[in-house]
């Protein structure tokens, strides 16, 4: 008998370390019900412990990572405040610049009424200076200036004013 409880003890302890063979799916709290022989072995063989340390780093780098992007964010919210800031301040001096040479050309409408050949140019440049660009492109606009300072700079030498 003694030998029977020997075998029987040795037979119960190769089953019971046949457990410590535990797989990491195994010790997955979230797969289901689990014996208690299996939660034993995942705590004894530290797997538990591995899953907690895993989760641990992953959220570590995930903060990290979600802070570095934010920083990122907030550095391109700045970059765009201060483009909108340089864009309106542009717009503000390009209106007032247009304003300004809208009231020299209606000066010099009245002024060279008698003459068709200079109210024809004042009357192309009232148009290029009053056309609103179909396109933002900066080339475009800087095109459309330089046509503009050219016409500009034709009806000066025209007035006898170019130097």
């Amino acid at each position: 008998m003694n030998k029977k409880i020997k075998l029987l003890a040795s037979l119960s302890a190769i089953a019971f370390l046949a457990g410590c063979a535990t797989d990491v799916k195994d010790c997955d709290p979230n797969s289901g019900d689990v014996s208690l022989v299996t939660k034993f072995n995942c705590q004894y063989s530290g797997t538990y412990q591995k899953r907690i340390d895993d989760r641990q780093k992953q959220l570590t780098d995930e903060t990290a990572l979600n802070s570095e992007l934010k920083s990122v964010v907030k550095e391109l919210q700045q970059e765009l405040n201060r483009q909108d800031m340089e864009f309106g301040e542009a717009k503000a001096i390009n209106d007032a610049a247009r304003g300004r040479l809208n009231n020299l050309l209606q000066n010099l409408k009245q002024k060279t009424s008698s003459s068709q050949s200079l109210q024809a140019q004042i009357n192309e440049i009232e148009t290029l200076v009053n056309q609103s660009p179909q396109s933002n492109s900066e080339i475009e606009k800087r095109l459309q200036l330089e046509e503009l300072k050219s016409k500009v700079s034709q009806l000066e030498q025209d007035l006898g004013l170019g130097l």
